[in-house]
């Protein structure tokens, strides 16, 4: 049967690496695009950015396509966004036989409420394609601290920032209500649970991603041969690297305890793992 891909985040838990490894299989409809942001920006914010960066998307694919493809393809994109069932019918229409799979990878998603992932689903039942969800976690401090980096790395200016400020930056998102709601995993998971079956979702951890065993699962999942997904090339890691003191550290972990905990009842989850993480971002003192 036909198949969508939703990647649901969160954010830098890996989506570019997913990407990139399921476009290798054959099956693949290429798309135009790896995140195509259309439902954050209906029915969470960031509409006027989103459209924006609709070129900007476009050409940040590896696939080899000619000149006339760009406007052409930024035209089918913007008509998504001035109807939504344009966007369903796009992929209706590239998914041209039963083994045919595609995806949308938009990390934002993790912030859809179940009644847009209900929509969501509903939409592409009615066109006969099925919909497989992926939702991977990541150390909610490690995870945060990977954005804020990626931020500052778009700003240009990650060079110049130091531990004390990349510091109270964590402690601001950690402090501010709302401020890191892509790192409320209940939330995503209760919503996804609303809407889907044990069997239509892959949940995963980013730091147990890329054994063996979970990569075997992850191509058991999406019913893709073993071989594609390549482990040794992990994308976007950053080599600017920061060290926090035992006593901020020890303070983010307690803005933190509720996630720590949910993933620990939920899934089951070693959290030695993420203290393995956050181990590694400390500094030690005597």
């Amino acid at each position: 049967m036909r198949t969508f891909i939703l990647g649901l985040g969160t954010q830098k838990t890996g989506s570019t690496w997913l990407y990139r490894q399921i476009i290798k299989s054959k099956m693949y409809s290429a798309g135009l695009c790896k995140e195509y942001h259309l439902f954050d920006a209906l029915h969470l914010d960031g509409f006027e950015r989103a459209i924006e960066n609709i070129a900007a998307r476009i050409k940040n694919t590896p696939f080899k396509r000619d000149k006339s493809f760009q406007s052409e393809a930024e035209s089918i994109m913007k008509s998504f966004y001035a109807d939504s069932n344009n966007y369903y019918d796009y992929f209706d229409s590239i998914l041209t036989h039963d083994e045919a799979f595609t995806s949308d990878i938009s990390p934002s998603y993790a912030l859809l409420p179940a009644e847009v992932l209900l929509e969501i689903k509903n939409q592409f039942a009615k066109r006969n394609i099925a919909l497989k969800v992926i939702f991977i976690m990541r150390e909610p401090i490690s995870r945060l601290e990977s954005s804020l980096k990626m931020a500052f790395r778009r700003n240009k200016t990650l060079k110049t920032i130091n531990t004390s400020q990349i510091t109270d930056e964590i402690y601001a998102a950690l402090n501010k209500p709302g401020a890191d709601r892509r790192g409320d995993y209940r939330y995503t998971c209760e919503q996804i649970d609303q809407v889907f079956s044990a069997d239509e979702v892959f949940f995963a951890f980013y730091e147990t991603m890329f054994t063996e065993s979970e990569i075997t699962r992850l191509s058991q999942f999406l019913n893709l041969e073993r071989a594609l997904f390549d482990v040794d090339n992990i994308i976007n890691l950053s080599n600017r690297s920061f060290l926090y003191s035992e006593n901020d550290m020890k303070r983010f972990k307690e803005l933190v305890y509720d996630r720590y905990d949910f993933v620990s009842k939920r899934f089951d989850f070693n959290l030695a793992k993420w203290d393995e993480v956050t181990q590694k971002l400390t500094c030690k003192t005597d």
